[in-house]
């Protein structure tokens, strides 16, 4: 599971909140500029997560991919304007490779509508967080 502690002045570490991340691993967690949403990197895509008026509790609101599941066999190649579809809460939307590559990086913009990532695949990418529209891809490895 995950989490959140409340760091406080002494440097005292208050558990703050709690929540299943159904084992999967998780690299990086953001917090939304207004307080009410996080995000949560987990084995390649990101999960938006809603939280109560005091923090403590977490309801799953959507979740996507973004770095996409390694393909075996031709390479193909496709627009970095191309919009990836929000997946189902419900579904765990994992390939169960143990090869999947990693969200490793994790940020909001200041005004909450873009949300950047970075992975192991060498790539930042940039997202409209409403709609899940990737408008930028940044390949680092060139």
């Amino acid at each position: 599971g995950i989490k959140i502690y409340d760091v406080r002045p002494n440097c005292a570490l208050v558990p703050f909140a709690t929540f299943d991340s159904n084992d999967k691993l998780v690299n990086c967690i953001a917090e939304h500029p207004c307080g009410s949403e996080i995000a949560v990197s987990m084995e390649g895509s990101v999960y938006a997560f809603l939280t109560d008026s005091v923090g403590e509790s977490f309801e799953p609101i959507d979740s996507w991919t973004v770095i996409p599941p390694k393909k075996h066999g031709p390479e193909t190649t496709s627009s970095t304007t191309d919009k990836m579809q929000p997946q189902s809460t419900t579904g765990d939307g994992s390939d169960d490779d143990d090869d999947a590559e990693q969200v490793t990086a994790l940020e909001f913009n200041f005004g909450g509508d873009l949300i950047a990532t970075g992975g192991e695949d060498g790539n930042v990418r940039v997202w409209k967080y409403q709609t899940k529209q990737m408008i930028g891809l940044f390949d680092l490895q060139q």
